[in-house]
């Protein structure tokens, strides 16, 4: 996962992986460039696999329909779906929008994959700050610790943190002796 640079570029390569698969499988190969279908299809085949992997607790937990243990999971209503992600639940079950949503999907705070999200949304953006990366994230996702992860991620962009320093205001030196003439009286006597 580390080599990836981009979440584009992971989509990619998963995608030809996930469609070489299929060709080893006997299924109708495709063809030419991976189509954006294929390419969500990567994505999330990638965030099914990290929370296997982060939250292999949490699946035997929700499985087994025990309390969730730590508080800050539980607050959430964390569900497993028919495809098998965690995803948030919550009180808007009447309303009628898609289950992307509606119930966000919950990716590892941890790993590389969501910090690729995270750089995607900041790009796509235009370099936006914490607050507006992490507003259009959870639209998506709901990320653990989101906000400390959305800073961590921006604020750790070299680019944009030389665009946001801040020139140094020096402070005022000290007026040498000779400004002040012994012979000369001022002030009130």
């Amino acid at each position: 996962m580390e080599r990836f640079s981009s979440l584009s570029r992971m989509q990619r390569v998963v995608g030809y992986c996930l469609r070489f698969a299929n060709r080893t499988r006997r299924r109708p190969a495709l063809s030419g460039p991976i189509s954006l279908a294929e390419q969500y299809q990567a994505l999330y085949r990638v965030i099914k696999y990290t929370q296997q992997i982060y939250y292999f607790e949490l699946y035997k937990q929700i499985a087994a329909h025990r309390n969730i243990v730590p508080v800050s999971v539980a607050q959430l209503a964390p569900y497993l779906d028919q495809a098998g992600f965690i995803r948030v639940g919550g009180s808007l079950k009447h309303w009628t929008l898609n289950d992307d949503v509606e119930h966000t999907i919950v990716p590892s705070q941890r790993c590389y994959h969501t910090e690729l999200i995270i750089w995607h949304y900041h790009q796509l953006l235009l370099h936006g700050g914490a607050r507006v990366v992490l507003s259009m994230i959870t639209r998506r996702y709901w990320i653990m610790s989101g906000r400390a992860a959305v800073r961590r991620t921006v604020y750790s962009y070299v680019p944009c943190s030389k665009y946001r320093a801040s020139t140094p205001k020096p402070f005022m030196a000290d007026l040498p002796a000779g400004c002040f003439p012994s012979h000369r009286k001022s002030g009130i006597l």
